[in-house]
């Protein structure tokens, strides 16, 4: 009996083990997983926010760089209508209608 019950504890004991490790193992698993998805979550939003604030100094890049071009555009066509009219009949709001 002695014998027999000493091999049943220690089988009984092995299962438990044996799940014990399994659920570490499933848990460490799954933190694994959770670790990479944090991971990936911090790259993305590393990489995003230098893009957000460029993004903000381009749009403001941009803005300015279409007004130029727009005042440039705008002095090419007074200066053309300058050659041919004089320069009071430029008329501001119909070149920015065009536009």
């Amino acid at each position: 009996m002695e014998l027999g019950h000493k091999l049943e504890l220690g089988r009984k004991l092995e299962l438990e083990h044996k799940l014990e490790l399994e659920r570490k193992l499933e848990l460490r698993h799954r933190l694994e997983l959770e670790l990479a998805q944090l991971v990936r979550l911090v790259l993305s939003i590393q990489l995003v926010l230098p893009v957000l604030s460029l993004q903000r100094v381009q749009l403001r890049q941009l803005v300015r760089f279409t007004l130029s071009i727009q005042l440039v555009q705008f002095l090419q066509l007074t200066q053309s209508v300058s050659m041919r009219n004089s320069w009071r009949k430029v008329n501001i709001k119909q070149y920015f209608k065009i536009m």
